[in-house]
């Protein structure tokens, strides 16, 4: 088994599913669902854990209800969360990420 290790970048990636891409200047645009996922090198740790490797993360996550969310998705792929450093009050880094109809996406 392959042990990898990542560093940094443990973001919460909050998705806004739109109807499409680009945003209009003055046009009201509903959200058809919204997901929080884990981002930065969240997907790549579980693409990791997903074939087999023992993915362990270096990095900070906040004790906010996003790190908690994050934390946990990371611990239910079989994650190694022991290289993931929580400091009381501090919080996660939240990437805003609209994604329309037909999958083009932008990152805020």
């Amino acid at each position: 088994m392959f042990t990898v290790v990542s560093l940094g970048d443990l973001v919460a990636d909050i998705v806004f599913t739109i109807e499409h891409l680009p945003l209009e200047h003055e046009r009201h645009q509903h959200a058809s669902s919204v997901n929080v996922e884990p981002g930065g090198t969240g997907s790549f740790l579980i693409a990791g854990a997903r074939l087999g490797m023992k993915m362990l993360p270096l990095g900070v996550l906040g004790t906010d209800t996003l790190g908690d969310t994050l934390y946990k998705i990371l611990q239910d792929e079989g994650i190694v969360t022991d290289g993931i450093v929580r400091f009381a009050g501090s919080t996660t880094t939240p990437v805003l990420v609209l994604v329309d109809q037909e999958g083009q996406h932008v990152f805020v």
